[in-house]
């Protein structure tokens, strides 16, 4: 079959494969008929054959069919019921913007996929219809005669034409009249710096400024979250000020950074915060004040512009020739069809949707989860289509596609509907540490937002080194995720911190917990030091016994002749079928001037033998304090 070239869009990212051509039986060539989709939208449905004819011709000749032969699990079925295709729409219209007629141009119910099942002889209304779990999407082009009936569309390849960008605004202003959930557009104050980005094209519209608000000045902006990925092409420094307030041309920016500006101006907004160029690189002073600051940032803009397929500030987001999408490759097929009114539409037929749910760059990086976060609203620019997020609209697409995303995004839906800010923080923490930081120092600034974020939501008071204080013992139970990456410990935090590793970490057990562990005194990031009470093992033989050793550090503290003690912090309320499980910190100390031990954290064991811990008595274990990596 001759394939449909189209400059303007593809199929998803699908790339049309050529072949020789999908082989039809006389009844599936009759379907793929305008006459034959009439009859699949009917109540009746196509009927294809009998499951007995159906059977014989699929077992004698398994290809002789392109569509036949997918169509399996007929056993048990009468070989005189019909073999029946129904022309019906997919039920996640909610998911997209497109809107769907109450009649087509044609006559025809609007539809998206025909699906297969089989029915009774003499059922003319398909009150009897099985359905069989085989599905066959159906996508138009755009402005194609078969697009006024078929109702799925490719996905355009330039995610920012005018009729997205009109698209995007009819988005933007509905959420924020309409969404209960969302911010409305009351104007927030600016930050400290912003770009001036002159969509109203006073002055060149190459040139951007720096603009430094006067205090108290309100006006809507957005924020870019990309990925740097090495050096900045400009960067804003003590000594670069003055040339960016003065005026810069976009060229000389980093492509990802030029579409940014682009989308910025094309939604008519005024002002872009980029970090690179709003924050002082070579003043450590700005650069604290500043990402103390990330958090409300991002929180308070109109909306983010999330580069997620950019991984560099170089790389850019906007699809260009120089720069096309991937595609995946998927077989599907061009059907030509001959219409009522002498047309000729075209659609596609394909056997599958593209599941997506490879991670972009962006979903890799640390500092991005936060951004990601506390954005009220999201132009989610990733490999496959533009995609709207808020806290309304959970990555919807403009129109319905050839695609459905897996859960690469629900770590946000988490975050904004959990009833319990526990759950929350600990899945956050899980998601966060798996991915990467440039500088392993920003480990804790990268989170710090997000920790405000749910502390002023739940009216919570106390956090210090990634650890809130409201469930203080729970979050003690985390271990290396790999114990392959188990290394030295840095000393940007206590060693009953997970921001002390610099790998990834997981919580075994972080929920329906029964806390056996007592916090003796307030948690402060002023102190490096906790007091617990409770249950307490001394030696290396209680570690023997029916347990499961997670390790911190690649340290053998067996011969250092520190103390070694385990120290219970909780079991599980409900006990699985292996019964009981204990968890507890493994502690190493040493006595300091004479007075209370001081211990650092060396591991995490889970004991399934509770006889272990009934014969001990709660005691102080002291004060854990931090191991410098040096030590």
């Amino acid at each position: 079959m001759e394939l449909v070239k189209d400059g303007s869009h593809d199929y998803g990212r699908v790339k049309v494969l050529p072949s020789k051509g999908l082989h039809l039986c006389a009844s599936c060539t009759s379907l793929l008929t305008f006459d034959g989709l009439s009859r699949a939208c009917s109540a009746r449905g196509f009927v294809h054959s009998t499951i007995g004819d159906h059977v014989s011709k699929t077992r004698s000749i398994p290809s002789s069919c392109g569509i036949c032969w997918r169509v399996q699990g007929l056993a048990g079925h009468s070989g005189a019921s019909l073999l029946v295709f129904r022309a019906r729409m997919s039920t996640d219209e909610g998911d997209t913007f497109s809107v769907k007629p109450e009649k087509t141009r044609f006559g025809l119910a609007p539809f998206d996929k025909l699906i297969v099942g089989v029915q009774e002889p003499d059922d003319e209304e398909g009150n009897s219809f099985q359905p069989l779990n085989v599905d066959f999407i159906l996508v138009a082009p755009f402005d194609d005669p078969a697009s006024d009936f078929i109702l799925r569309r490719p996905r355009l390849r330039d995610p920012f034409t005018p009729t997205v960008t009109s698209a995007v605004h009819a988005w933007l202003n509905e959420c924020q009249l309409k969404h209960d959930k969302c911010p409305g557009n009351a104007l927030p104050e600016l930050p400290t710096r912003v770009l001036d980005v002159n969509p109203d094209m006073v002055c060149d519209p190459g040139t951007i400024k720096l603009h430094i608000p006067a205090p108290g000045e309100c006006a809507g902006y957005t924020c870019l979250s990309y990925c740097w990925g090495g050096p900045q092409a400009v960067v804003a420094t003590t000594k670069t000020l003055m040339t960016l307030a003065n005026g810069l041309n976009v060229r000389c920016l980093g492509q990802t950074i030029q579409d940014a500006v682009q989308v910025t101006k094309a939604m008519g907004t005024r002002y872009l915060w980029v970090d690179a160029l709003c924050i002082l690189q070579d003043s450590p002073s700005d650069k604290a004040s500043e990402i103390g600051k990330m958090g409300s940032i991002y929180k308070n803009c109109t909306y983010t512009i999330a580069a997620s397929s950019a991984s560099t500030s170089s790389s850019g987001f906007l699809y260009t020739e120089s720069r096309p999408n991937q595609p995946v490759q998927v077989k599907c097929f061009h059907i030509q069809i001959s219409l009522p009114d002498g047309a000729v539409g075209n659609f596609f037929l394909q056997f599958e949707f593209n599941f997506i749910d490879n991670p972009d760059p962006l979903d890799t990086r640390g500092w991005t989860l936060q951004e990601y976060l506390l954005s009220p609203r999201i132009l989610n620019f990733t490999s496959d289509q533009l995609l709207v997020e808020c806290r309304h609209d959970y990555r919807r697409q403009f129109y319905k596609t050839n695609l459905i995303y897996g859960d690469k995004g629900s770590t946000r839906y988490y975050f904004l509907e959990s009833s319990e800010s526990k759950d929350s923080w600990l899945k956050l923490v899980e998601e966060f540490t798996r991915r990467s930081l440039t500088e392993p120092e920003d480990r804790l600034n990268a989170i710090n937002g997000i920790a405000l974020e749910i502390a002023s939501q739940s009216n919570l008071r106390g956090y210090a080194f990634g650890l809130q204080e409201f469930m203080f013992v729970p979050q003690l139970c985390w271990h290396v995720e790999k114990q392959e990456n188990v290394m030295q410990k840095a000393g940007r935090a206590p060693t009953w911190s997970w921001a002390s590793m610099n790998s990834a970490i997981v919580y075994p057990a972080w929920r329906e917990l029964q806390i056996k562990a007592k916090l003796e005194s307030p948690v402060s990031s002023d102190s490096r030091q906790i007091e617990l009470r409770g249950r307490v093992l001394r030696g290396w033989d209680a570690i023997k016994i029916k347990s499961e050793i997670w390790l911190d550090t690649i340290r053998d503290f067996s011969k250092t002749g520190l103390e070694v003690v385990l120290f219970l912090l909780c079991r599980n309320i409900k006990a699985p079928s292996w019964g009981w499980q204990y968890m507890s910190l493994m502690l190493a100390g040493k006595a300091c001037d004479g007075k209370d031990t001081l211990y650092q954290r060396i591991g995490l064991v889970r004991f399934t033998d509770s006889t272990i811990w009934e014969k001990t008595v709660e005691e102080t274990a002291g004060h854990i304090r931090m191991l410098l990596a040096s030590s």
